[in-house]
């Protein structure tokens, strides 16, 4: 009863959230499509940023 449960509730939070279900495929496709941009350079403390 309890794997029951389990596997209906996981259903309908999967509902609530499509956007989770995304694979580790679709996730790694998704950032190479997206253009490159430095963020490490803003967020590690470069001597540029230290002025």
């Amino acid at each position: 009863m309890e794997k029951t449960k389990s596997k209906k509730r996981r259903q309908s939070k999967d509902r609530k959230h499509p956007e989770r279900k995304l694979s580790d495929k679709e996730i790694m496709d998704g950032l190479k499509n997206l253009p490159v941009v430095p963020t490490d350079v803003d967020i590690s403390p470069s001597p540029a940023n230290l002025g």
